[in-house]
C-alpha cells in the first residue's frame, strides 16, 4: 500500500550585508519540523540551522 499526502517543507533565509565584500547570513530549513520520507524508509531531516559568511570580489 502506497499513501502519497501533499506536504510542504518551509525554508527561510536571510543575508544582512556587513561591508561592502561581506555579508551575514542565516538559514532555517524545514521550519516547521515537518516528519516526512521523500523515499519509503528515509525520513526526511529535521529542522536545520544554518549560519555563515559570504564573501564577494
Amino acid at each position: 500500500m502506497v499513501l502519497i499526502l501533499l506536504l510542504a517543507i518551509c525554508n527561510i533565509n536571510a543575508a544582512q550585508p556587513i561591508l561592502s565584500w561581506l555579508s551575514f547570513r542565516v538559514e532555517v530549513r524545514n521550519i516547521l519540523d515537518a516528519d516526512y520520507e521523500e523515499e519509503y524508509g528515509y525520513p526526511g531531516p529535521d529542522r536545520q540551522f544554518f549560519t555563515g559568511l559570504n564573501l564577494n570580489w
